[in-house]
């Protein structure tokens, strides 16, 4: 039963489809919308999703309002230093901050997410309306609708697909197109980039600043974590050794939790980036083996477009979303790893010099 039902939502041929998983975390308010199944395919906002998404943020709100008059802390309940209060209420502060981002954008800015979606199906439906490539079987388990596209099971999905193929319609694929008419494929293709890039500076704009609140609390979690670890290595007796297990468990846990997370941003759209370039070097390809000059008008537009609208992500505009961040990130951490090291060393060097001295004084007093 249960690997039927994960069989059924891993697997789509269309964006409205793709889109059932992430119904299920409207109940924590981060997908203020709702699928509406009708014939339209429509995307709509969630009054439902909106206020399960007040009540989570005032219920996260509550449970640091206790943590903070408590003066509790997970660090706290296996050690406590200068560093660890230090990092608690930096670790509450960015918190809150990224929490009140996350879901602010999510209740006031839902309507631009739901455009972003309703613009995803329309250039999925382009896609299939138009039949941009010739369905072809690529492998007997697999059929791929285009590049562009989702591939989805051949056995699932078999006798939809041998209709599709098998009824007689006038087919517009990139062959055909180009033979009948180059210069209607060449704008064609122009439209949907231009879709295509709507659609991702749209996606910059609804997740900007929540993208800057989650990778800033991921940065501080996984340095505090690495020092942490570091500060339990270094000093094995302020664990005792029923909490060793523990400590080690749950921060090293949370430590590979949190870079996943910055992998999984900066991959996603470091990946979108690089598939995006790929254009621009199979126009020019195009340009160089022809000779009319209607279709090299139209390419030398693309290649202007191409140039004008690039895919780019960033973070509110401080830096980019791309693999260079994650260099960036380990060189900031171990840059600031080594300053609380320092920090701890120097701070023992008090202690030690000032327990010295007042042993000194003891024996003086005593003398």
């Amino acid at each position: 039963m249960a690997f039927k039902l994960w069989e059924r939502f891993s697997q789509a041929d269309n964006v409205f489809q793709a889109l059932r998983p992430l119904t299920f975390i409207s109940l924590l308010g981060l997908a203020p919308f709702r699928l509406n199944l009708n014939p339209r395919k429509e995307v709509q906002t969630s009054k439902f999703s909106f206020f399960a998404g007040i009540v989570h943020f005032l219920f996260f709100v509550l449970c640091f309002g206790i943590s903070v008059m408590e003066g509790d802390s997970i660090i706290g309940y296996f050690f406590q230093t200068n560093i660890t209060r230090f990092s608690d209420g930096t670790l509450r502060l960015t918190g809150i901050l990224a929490m009140s981002t996350i879901f602010g954008f999510a209740m006031f800015k839902r309507q631009r997410l739901v455009s972003i979606i309703q613009n995803n199906i329309v250039v999925d439906e382009i896609f299939i309306l138009q039949d941009i490539l010739d369905a072809h079987i690529e492998q007997l388990s697999a059929l791929e609708l285009s590049p562009m596209h989702s591939v989805v099971n051949h056995r699932r999905y078999s006798h939809r697909l041998r209709n599709l193929i098998s009824t007689p319609m006038k087919r517009y694929s990139v062959t055909s197109v180009i033979r009948l008419n180059p210069e209607y494929a060449i704008k064609q293709v122009s439209n949907i980039h231009n879709l295509l890039c709507d659609i991702c500076q749209t996606i910059e704009e609804y997740f900007t600043y929540p993208l800057l609140g989650i990778i800033a609390i991921s940065f501080l979690f996984i340095l505090f974590d690495d020092f942490y670890i570091l500060e339990a290595i270094l000093n094995p007796k302020r664990l005792d050794v029923f909490e060793a297990d523990e400590f080690f468990a749950f921060f090293l846990m949370q430590l590979i939790w949190y870079i996943v997370i910055i992998v999984l941003i900066v991959e996603g759209s470091s990946r979108t980036i690089l598939h995006s370039s790929y254009t621009a070097a199979i126009v020019h390809k195009i340009l160089n083996i022809t000779d009319d000059p209607a279709l090299r008008d139209r390419l030398f537009r693309l290649s202007l477009q191409l140039s004008h609208r690039k895919v780019l992500f960033t973070a509110a505009g401080l830096f980019r979303l791309d693999r260079t961040l994650i260099f960036t990130i380990t060189g900031a951490a171990t840059c600031y790893l080594i300053i609380l090291i320092q920090f701890r060393f120097t701070h023992h060097m008090d202690d030690t010099s000032s327990n010295s001295t007042n042993h000194l004084h003891s024996i003086h007093l005593g003398d």
